[in-house]
């Protein structure tokens, strides 16, 4: 739905990473980086096309059935940090949309990295793979957790219908559309995933 939806817009520039279920790299998996291959697959894949942004779309989940809402993650400002900027005014768009449906505001994070992992000029690297990748090829990369499937009660308000789906969808749109880089020919690399846990 958010592609259909940005596809209306004569100045945006939709690809996606993959329009099926299945994993567009299964080679990497299993292979030097595993899952983080793959992501550097992908992520390289929007850089070729000279993207100027990469959004991972995702469903979130966790044991407590209690813990329900939306998250962005959006890079930090350690290493490029006018790319750092975009990817983070990119998720505060979007999060403002996915909130104006309802779902709880969990907030926009910037993860750390946890294993020492740093940028070219020694600076702390974000912790997942496509944001980090995003920032290394000096495009911003932003991760976003619409709600959780394991929530009886984000699946019921915001999973249950098409029209729920649809209105997710259009919010990533709308929140996409009123980012300013859009007034220069954005082109938006959608992935469609729903993940289940951590990205990696």
């Amino acid at each position: 739905y958010c592609y259909e939806e940005l596809s209306t817009y004569s100045n945006v520039k939709v690809y996606m990473t993959r329009h099926t279920a299945e994993c567009p790299y299964p080679e990497s998996i299993g292979v030097k980086l595993g899952s983080r291959d793959d992501n550097h697959k992908r992520v390289e894949f929007a850089a070729n096309l000279d993207a100027d942004a990469y959004v991972a779309l995702h469903l979130n989940s966790f044991t407590n059935e209690s813990v329900k809402g939306a998250t962005v993650f959006v890079p930090n400002k350690n290493y490029l940090p006018e790319v750092g900027k975009e990817g983070q005014d990119l998720g505060k768009s979007i999060f403002k949309e996915l909130v104006g449906l309802g779902l709880e505001d969990r907030g926009i994070i910037t993860r750390l990295s946890e294993d020492g992992s740093v940028y070219k000029d020694g600076s702390k690297a974000d912790y997942y793979g496509v944001i980090k990748y995003a920032k290394e090829f000096e495009f911003p990369g932003i991760i976003v957790e619409h709600c959780f499937i394991s929530s009886s009660s984000d699946v019921a308000n915001h999973l249950s219908t098409e029209a729920q789906l649809k209105a997710l969808g259009v919010a990533d749109a709308t929140g996409i559309a009123k980012y300013p880089a859009v007034s220069r020919d954005l082109s938006m690399v959608m992935k469609k995933d729903i993940l289940v846990g951590e990205v990696e």
